[in-house]
């Protein structure tokens, strides 16, 4: 009966931490890229997406104190290297056309480095909740990821804002004029016209989801670790009668 009792414990033990596993917010990777500057503590550049800002985190300004070593922190990170995002699924970008993304970088073969997360917990950078899909405190410090053998499938976004441009544009004329008293003196007239131009700005969002199959196979090994612990636990409820 003791050893029955231990396995009923480990059993349920199990099946709170796969419903903890799924609890947590949803890990996924929209876009890579190839870092090649970093501007500040949450901010860089990579190829091909351009600049990016990590999600819900703000770094001291470079003439502030700390934000010298945010930068260097980041930089240690991602410098260089592949970095994996998830991209805000609300917004996209914010209002200075900047990505914003949960970043992951690479550690081995088989776990991501939530960078956000990781500036936050070394106090590089303050926690800032900001409007869009994530949940700070629903984040994981380090995600599982195998890239080889990964049935994918590509799901493509393309989002248009429409950008406005003033250009305004000065014509100097200057004329000569001769009184009939041989005196010259000059007329200058400036004019001025504003043209407005507006353009479409267009980011495509490529999303890389895990194929369906996998989803279904989890659920699948949940309902039957649950359907396996309610006949445990009945079986003992009636041989104690």
């Amino acid at each position: 009966m003791k050893n029955r009792l231990t396995t009923l414990i480990v059993l349920v033990i199990l099946v709170f931490g796969i419903f903890k596993v799924y609890g947590s917010e949803s890990f996924e990777v929209d876009v890579t890229g190839s870092v090649y500057k970093v501007i500040d503590g949450d901010t860089f550049d990579a190829f091909p997406v351009g600049r990016v800002r990590l999600a819900d985190v703000n770094a001291p300004e470079l003439n502030e104190k700390g934000g010298v070593e945010a930068r260097e922190a980041l930089s240690k990170l991602i410098q260089g290297k592949k970095v994996y995002l998830d991209v805000d699924d609300k917004y996209v970008m914010d209002r200075y056309y900047r990505l914003v993304c949960v970043v992951y970088v690479r550690i081995d073969s088989e776990k991501l480095l939530n960078v956000n997360k990781w500036l936050i917990e070394n106090n590089y950078v303050y926690l800032a909740d900001f409007d869009n899909e994530f949940t700070p405190s629903k984040w994981n410090l380090y995600e599982y990821y195998v890239e080889e053998g990964r049935e994918m499938t590509t799901i493509s976004m393309t989002i248009t804002r429409l950008l406005t441009e003033t250009i305004t544009k000065s014509l100097t004329k200057t004329l000569f004029v001769t009184s009939l008293y041989n005196n010259t003196f000059t007329i200058t007239s400036v004019i001025s016209s504003t043209v407005t131009i507006s353009f479409p700005y267009t980011v495509t969002k490529i999303r890389e989801t895990e194929d369906n199959n996998t989803y279904y196979l989890w659920i699948i090994i949940m309902v039957l670790v649950i359907a396996f612990i309610l006949t445990l636990i009945l079986s003992i409820s009636l041989r104690r009668r």
